[in-house]
């Protein structure tokens, strides 16, 4: 059993009548979950890293598409 969730992006949308929106163990937000402090300091440490890697001609964190 779950007991909640916390989502942020659906199939979807808009949801209309999902019976998501009426359960109480179910946070829904408007595609904003990564836009807390925390995520933009996240975001500025890999940025860091990966400047830092390139720099000493290893490869970034998290390549797509190789």
């Amino acid at each position: 059993m779950i007991a909640g969730a916390g989502l942020d992006v659906f199939e979807a949308e808009p949801l209309g009548n999902s019976p998501l929106l009426k359960m109480e163990n179910v946070v829904i937000t408007p595609h904003t979950a990564g836009s807390t402090i925390d995520t933009w300091w996240r975001r500025l440490d890999f940025a860091f890293e990966n400047i830092a890697r390139v720099s000493r001609g290893e490869k970034p964190l998290f390549v797509v598409d190789e």
